[in-house]
């Protein structure tokens, strides 16, 4: 019986020899890691360009967000609760809005908030992150 020799392919690194399934997985996580970070980074920059008011949550809409699971066997949903608030900007006005961000806890409906809102929109505004003003925000803004 002839012997095999053992050898060790001098071929240069080809798509067949590695699985791209590994760099896949690494590109989708530095895909997803940078947009945690721009979407962090804007949310301070509209937090130190904002201005704040004392406002009222006025009523509190309900959103059903389905996401697919991720064995493709069915679907995931939650209610996030959007609060709309109103509060009075310097010039007098008084402005109306839903809220930019919800959770998946309802706010009381009467209740004082904290408002940051984008001066030369008053429209685009958010709960400032405080205790029972809901918890952690989820930007839909973005969405």
């Amino acid at each position: 019986m002839p012997e095999r020799e053992n050898r060790v392919r001098d071929e240069p690194w080809t798509a067949s020899t590695c699985s791209a399934t590994p760099l896949a997985f690494v590109a989708f996580g530095l895909f997803y890691a940078a947009n945690g970070v721009r979407a962090l980074l804007a949310g301070r920059r509209f937090e130190r360009a904002a201005h704040r008011a004392e406002g009222t949550v006025v009523d509190v809409r309900s959103r059903v967000v389905r996401r697919s699971s991720s064995s493709g066997r069915g679907s995931r949903s939650r209610t996030i609760h959007i609060p709309v608030v109103r509060f009075a900007i310097p010039d007098g006005r008084t402005v109306e809005t839903e809220s930019g961000g919800g959770s998946s806890f309802a706010p009381t409906i009467g209740s004082a908030v904290t408002v940051l809102y984008n001066p030369a929109d008053p429209a685009r505004a958010r709960l400032e992150d405080t205790p029972g003003a809901g918890g952690a925000l989820v930007d839909l803004n973005r969405a």
